[in-house]
């Protein structure tokens, strides 16, 4: 989960500075007194047309609004209907409320797949070439081969395996990689776990 805030000292001009007001930040953030968190789904999308987020993070820091009815109760109409488009609104609040067709509603989500879909196989690219930089060719074809399942059930379908390996998890039922995991490599190291698992959770 992320959060946005901006600098509410700063006298922007240009839309350059105006972006760079804007910064990502953990949920749990508590921002400073010359700062304040952003509620606006239509201006930090903004963050995400600029490349300063990706559409998984922009996803994230609506879930912090959009899905919150005490705040969704706040927004404009125009905040809400980007909220929608990006297929997201209070559990409270039903489907049929907000006034769109299942046409419409369909089209909104699949866009929400193949964007995410996209953005998960950018942040495996980016990924891989920062791993690979510490690895040889031979140690970097070893771990394609032994993901090469994972990342296809994490980019095609969300499903957290490539996450699992790389960080040894035990998840009752589905998974044991206690002692098969990413650790289990010669050439394992935290350094290189965390090069992987940072993009793929940011």
């Amino acid at each position: 989960m992320i959060n946005i805030i901006k600098n509410i000292t700063d006298n922007p001009i240009t839309n350059d500075e105006i972006l760079h007001m804007y910064r990502v930040v953990e949920y749990t953030y508590v921002p400073t007194i010359d700062e304040e968190f952003v509620v606006d789904p239509i201006g930090v999308e903004q963050l995400y047309n600029n490349s300063r987020i990706d559409i998984i993070q922009y996803r994230s820091y609506l879930t912090n609004y959009c899905a919150i009815l005490s705040i969704w109760s706040t927004l404009s109409t125009e905040q809400r209907e980007k909220c929608i488009s990006w297929y997201k609104k209070p559990e409270e609040v039903s489907w049929e409320a907000t006034g769109k067709t299942d046409v419409e509603l369909q089209e909104y989500w699949h866009q929400v797949v193949i964007a995410e879909k996209k953005c998960r196989n950018q942040r495996l690219s980016q990924g891989m070439a920062i791993i690979s930089w510490f690895l040889t060719k031979p140690e970097a074809m070893d771990l394609f081969l032994t993901v090469e399942e994972f990342i296809y059930r994490w980019i095609y379908a969300d499903l957290p395996f490539l996450y699992w390996y790389l960080t040894d998890a035990v998840v009752p039922g589905v998974c044991d990689f206690s002692t098969t995991g990413f650790s289990s490599k010669p050439y394992f190291s935290i350094e290189r776990r965390d090069a992987m698992v940072n993009i793929i959770i940011r």
